[in-house]
């Protein structure tokens, strides 16, 4: 049998996309507790103001990027 009746109908690797960053980071985010635990509180807030304000509170505590 040749090797190429196994790899029938397989996806060329050519229409891969290139997997984004943002995805990972989201997804490695959600996968811990503490991520869980933040957004579903987040999502609480009905104020979109005070949303806005937690944010902007979150990025000036958090280290900068060099």
């Amino acid at each position: 049998m040749p090797i190429s009746f196994f790899f029938d109908g397989a996806v060329d690797a050519g229409e891969f996309k290139a997997i984004d960053p943002r995805s990972l980071f989201v997804s490695d985010f959600l996968a811990s507790s503490e991520g869980v635990a933040l957004v579903k509180a987040y999502m609480k807030i009905k104020n979109a103001k005070l949303r806005r304000c937690i944010v902007q509170l979150v990025e000036h505590v958090s280290p900068r990027a060099s």
